[in-house]
């Protein structure tokens, strides 16, 4: 077994030279902070409290606001300009309800696993690597 690792980690590779896709598919204010301003949202306490804000007058504002944040923040050609800058690989956080949906009453907007996808498929026609970070976890990592 050790042998086998040993192989693995010789190999040589390529570095990673890559960007964040950061405050896509988790938001948080710093990379997101197009889409706090647009909503109006004050503070800086992540997805849990910009989602609950949208959705305080009982409507859909968190998943209208979240549906057009997550078409339009990062697309296709923006992988193409990482490539063509000489970039080769890209780190995707997101949390877990994109994948699954929601669970135990969290406010999140979810799933959307098809965006993974896509960003997978446009990472590997642009000759991206990308590194899948689930970076919110369900029951959260802080109080």
């Amino acid at each position: 077994m050790c042998r086998a690792f040993e192989r693995l980690y010789r190999l040589q590779r390529r570095p990673w030279r890559g960007v964040n896709l950061g405050g896509w598919l988790l938001l948080e204010r710093g990379p997101s902070a197009p889409f706090y301003e647009a909503n109006g949202i004050v503070g800086d306490d992540g997805e849990w409290d910009a989602t609950e804000a949208l959705s305080r007058d009982g409507g859909s504002g968190a998943v209208t606001a979240l549906a057009y944040h997550r078409q339009r923040h990062f697309r296709e050609g923006d992988l193409a300009e990482i490539a063509r800058r000489g970039f080769n690989s890209v780190r995707l956080p997101f949390g877990y309800w994109i994948v699954t949906g929601p669970t135990h009453g969290d406010p999140y907007v979810g799933p959307s696993i098809e965006l993974i996808d896509a960003a997978v498929e446009w990472a590997a026609r642009h000759g991206l690597q990308v590194l899948l970070d689930l970076h919110g976890n369900p029951g959260g990592e802080t109080e």
